[in-house]
């Protein structure tokens, strides 16, 4: 059983994944924000990590390439996950429950 959830009182974006994130002049800037709220970081991270985690591509594209295509999400989804954690100080209990 896990101890309560901090409060929620940080702001979240609500809907983290790599279209709503636009290059500008070299710098990522996350757009899209109606869905924004507060709340606690967990149940923003565990959202976003269920986004990353159960994209699929078009069964149109040949296996090869599709494996190809995998390795980009999976690179930024560890990625996330570990700055995220490691900003936020999120445990990953809470995200994994």
């Amino acid at each position: 059983m896990l101890n309560a959830p901090p409060d929620g009182d940080f702001l979240c974006h609500g809907d983290f994944h790599p279209d709503n994130v636009m290059m500008t002049s070299g710098h990522p800037v996350l757009i899209d924000w109606p869905g924004a709220k507060k709340e606690i970081p967990a149940a923003d991270s565990a959202q976003t990590l269920i986004v990353l985690m159960t994209a699929t591509l078009p069964a149109h594209i040949p296996l090869h390439k599709r494996l190809l295509m995998n390795a980009g999400p999976a690179l930024f989804t560890y990625t996330y996950r570990q700055r995220y954690h490691r900003i936020t100080q999120v445990l990953e209990d809470y995200v994994r429950a």
